[in-house]
């Protein structure tokens, strides 16, 4: 399987410590260079966000780095469509993996049905149903997405349908994910997290407010009421899957 690990060039720690974390588990890795969102010109960035449409369906303008995350992200969905990769591991730099990744990836590898498989959230993922994947680990149907997206298995399929229709984008890449049914995804996770963040993760390079004015917090209500109740027609629409062993 191949191993995207997204990264800017200022951020050497965390490159260096995640190559050495990779190559303690074997795994061999293509490092993408990160996209620092103050860099974009007017160009790009009109190409990659829409501020009207982020004042229509999020509750705060993006930042800069949240702006530059969501277009690294976006660069290895493409770079896999034209390259015609049927599947990949992608990691944010500051991520550290389980020691039994390698056989993980091997039983993610050898199933079908799902476009990608969340490796890390910000709390424990709440299952619809759970099924066994490898000793230790379950498949997750969950009732809602976590976020984060430090680490994800991502297929083709699931890079094809986010690469041809994610910009201009206008929410934060882990919230827009956790609307997949827009994208008509078949996303899964995997409990516990194989994925946490390591300690350079203190080193941030997204950057934003998390001061909210009064209006911003009553579209922030709105936002989370409309979410839930999307969420909640979808999983009564499609109902749960299981991924089927090739």
């Amino acid at each position: 399987m191949k191993i995207y690990v997204i990264n800017l060039a200022s951020s050497t720690q965390r490159m260096q410590a995640i190559s050495e974390h990779l190559h303690s588990l074997g795994l061999a890795f293509e490092r993408v260079e990160a996209v620092w969102g103050q860099d974009l010109s007017e160009r790009e960035l009109a190409d990659l966000y829409s501020p009207q449409a982020n004042h229509q369906r999020f509750y705060r303008p993006l930042s800069a780095g949240e702006i530059g995350c969501y277009a690294s992200h976006l660069n290895v969905w493409r770079a896999m469509v034209d390259e015609c990769v049927p599947v990949a591991l992608v990691l944010e730099d500051d991520m550290e993996l389980d020691a039994r990744m390698p056989a993980l990836l091997q039983a993610m590898e050898a199933t079908q049905d799902w476009d990608m498989v969340k490796l890390v959230g910000m709390r424990p993922a709440e299952a619809a149903r759970k099924w066994p994947l490898i000793e230790g680990f379950d498949w997750v149907d969950c009732k809602r997405l976590p976020s984060q997206t430090g680490a994800y298995v991502i297929r083709l399929s699931g890079a094809a349908k986010l690469a041809h229709r994610a910009a201009p984008f206008s929410r934060p890449i882990d919230v827009e994910l956790r609307h997949h049914w827009e994208f008509d995804l078949k996303v899964l996770a995997v409990s516990p997290y194989p994925a946490h963040e390591a300690p350079t993760a203190q080193l941030t390079t997204i950057g934003f407010s998390r001061h909210l004015s009064a209006g911003q917090r009553l579209r922030k209500w709105r936002y989370q009421a409309a979410y839930s109740l999307h969420n909640a027609w979808h999983r009564w629409r499609q109902g749960g899957h299981n991924p089927k062993t090739s």
